[in-house]
């Protein structure tokens, strides 16, 4: 089964007011969401679109997905224009009581290829998943046309949860020319496999290795980064960087969650930290300016009581320099307690704008975390 799907972004007016619409195509069936200018972040998605798309013609229902109920309210009439360049019609209130002329065009992205998309199923998409979201067709091909005549045919193996995946048009090499992305499946965590194909001017190729096996690839192009946030486990995360090295990419930069010591009011935490992205590098929460350190502070979703010594380490980052980035670790110290001699951890503490180092060997860590025999020995 062969259709066409489209994601495209449109500005214009309903009833004279300025509105942003974003609409998805799959197949016979558009979805998609819309905003009244200047759209504000908490506004932004509050009223969604879902309906059909007959040659030129789309009838479209409108929900108000704000509230707990999603009230039905709106019905619109459109008709393409100018190769789907231009949507014009009407909007209906759910009662049919009022009615507004409805003026879109579409806001094409700077590097929009000029082509036409259509999928190879093993089955045309539904209008509404069925049994819960779980016979969702198997994508084989993509085949790219241009002025009606096909150009490329591209095998893949695609499959949506609740949806069939689009192809995304992105620029990941940083060449000026659009390049093809497509989600091959959706895994338990945020590790999401791509197949990617590269713009050479002339036809698309495959993506080399390397890139391939970034997951959720996330494209910076203001420093040219290729960025992928991980999961290893329930309690691993992190994030790589990337860069373009001739026809490869290579890992430039690497950031995983670790735990965080706290200090506050007398009492020891540990706090679970994951690394982000900003400004081109890996970022962490603790940053150092003037030799004062940014203060962490305490909140109960991610830090608890320190009853472990694992994990525990402090990332400092300039505030200046992204790049200068140092780690204070945890050192074994021998204490000697009521029964025999122990090691007990040195930990260091991110203490307000500072960092303590305090060796834990009060009575109520002491069973938690020190061990009768020293930690290097053992190592070694």
């Amino acid at each position: 089964m062969e259709f066409p799907v489209w994601s495209k972004d449109f500005q214009g007016q309903v009833a004279g007011k300025d509105v942003r619409i974003s609409l998805e195509r799959r197949g016979s069936f558009i979805s998609g969401r819309y905003c009244y200018a200047p759209c504000r972040t908490h506004t932004r998605y509050a009223l969604s679109l879902k309906g059909t798309i007959d040659g030129d013609d789309i009838e479209l229902e409108e929900h108000d997905v704000s509230r707990a109920e999603m009230p039905l309210t709106g019905f619109w009439r459109l008709r393409q224009g100018q190769n789907g360049l231009v949507l014009d019609g009407n909007w209906n209130s759910a009662d049919r009581l009022q009615h507004a002329e409805v003026a879109l065009k579409e806001v094409k992205p700077e590097n929009d290829p000029g082509l036409e998309i259509h999928l190879v199923a093993d089955s045309l998409p539904e209008r509404e998943a069925s049994s819960g979201c779980l016979d969702i067709p198997l994508v084989s091909a993509i085949k790219l046309y241009k002025d009606g005549h096909l150009l490329q045919t591209l095998a893949t193996e695609s499959q949506g949860t609740c949806e069939i995946y689009l192809p995304d048009w992105q620029d990941v090499n940083f060449d000026g020319r659009p390049d093809l992305m497509l989600v091959q499946y959706l895994p338990a965590g945020p590790n999401i496999p791509y197949q990617t194909w590269l713009n050479d001017g002339q036809r698309f190729i495959d993506a080399p290795p390397g890139f391939q096996e970034i997951t959720a690839p996330d494209i910076d192009e203001k420093y040219q980064n290729i960025v992928s946030f991980w999961r290893g486990s329930c309690c691993s995360h992190g994030v790589n960087v990337y860069r373009w090295k001739g026809d490869d990419v290579m890992l430039v930069e690497q950031g995983s969650s670790y735990m965080q010591p706290l200090w506050v009011k007398g009492k020891a935490y540990h706090c679970y930290i994951v690394p982000g992205y900003r400004n081109g590098h890996v970022s962490w929460p603790v940053q150092e300016r003037n030799g004062k350190l940014t203060p962490l502070p305490w909140d109960e979703e991610i830090c608890s009581e320190l009853d472990s010594s694992e994990h525990l380490l402090t990332m400092i980052q300039s505030a200046t320099d992204p790049g200068d980035v140092r780690m204070e670790t945890l050192r074994w110290k021998k204490v000697v307690t009521s029964g025999g001699a122990r090691w007990c951890p040195e930990v260091p503490f991110l203490d307000g704008d500072k960092i303590t180092r305090r060796v834990l060997k009060q009575s109520e860590y002491v069973e938690a975390l020190c061990q009768k025999q020293d930690p290097y020995k053992e190592e070694s």
